[in-house]
């Protein structure tokens, strides 16, 4: 676990990096016209990356719960099903995407780009099964403590 939250946090700073970078560029006039924040598609993917960020987030902080109060809390499957829902809907979006994409004839980064949403996808599938198992484990033992 404190592996995975150590690469959960790795996965916020870099995010957070991605964010100061392009607030920086964004507000400066060093890149000329503006050419990116003009273009729609600059949104989008921004829009999935916050979402995605703020998915991490959460997984993050549930791991951080596991770790500190042990694995069986209720705050902790919470985060985990939160994070996966959204990790579960960006991959899908950016899946559907990129599906499309795929179509031109000339793009080249697309099947590069539909394995990473599919392992994204994945990710998320496997964050559902641990916060199943921390939600169980936490039934289990409320069930102990009213018995004992």
């Amino acid at each position: 676990m404190k592996i995975l939250f150590g690469f959960t946090v790795f996965v916020i700073v870099g995010f957070l990096i991605q964010i100061v970078t392009i607030t920086y560029f964004y507000f400066s006039d060093s890149i000329g016209p503006n050419y990116p924040y003009s273009d729609p598609k600059f949104w989008y993917v921004q829009l999935l990356m916050i979402a995605l960020f703020i998915g991490v987030c959460f997984i993050s902080k549930g791991l951080w719960n596991t770790i500190k109060k042990g694995p069986f809390e209720k705050s902790s499957s919470l985060n985990l099903r939160i994070g996966r829902i959204l990790l579960l809907v960006v991959g899908v979006i950016s899946l559907v995407n990129d599906m499309s994409s795929a179509t031109i004839p000339h793009d080249e980064n697309a099947m590069a780009l539909i394995v990473v949403d599919v392992m994204l996808m994945i990710v998320g599938v496997g964050t559902l099964f641990t916060a199943d198992v921390l939600k169980s484990g936490f039934i289990i033992k409320e069930e102990n403590d009213l018995t004992v």
